[in-house]
């Protein structure tokens, strides 16, 4: 704490000042755990596995390999 004091038709400024240390310190832990190891929170859920359609690439590639396949045997 710092307290600073002027009577108004003096120029004598008194100062206190009190310090106070902290001797202890808080030991570290060292056996934490860091966030992105920890185990997930929720470990319950299922997953469901959803219907994904018709597969329209795989159909692709069929026409694909049957547009290369057309060509004319050389005679």
């Amino acid at each position: 704490m710092v307290e600073n004091t002027v009577d108004a038709n003096s120029t004598a400024v008194t100062q206190t000042t009190t310090m106070t240390t902290n001797t202890t310190a808080t030991p570290v832990d060292t056996t934490a755990v860091p966030p992105e190891t920890a185990a997930p929170a929720d470990t319950t859920t299922t997953t469901t596995d959803h219907d994904r359609g018709f597969p329209w690439g795989v159909l692709g590639l069929v026409g694909l390999i049957g547009l290369l396949g057309a060509r004319k045997a050389r005679s």
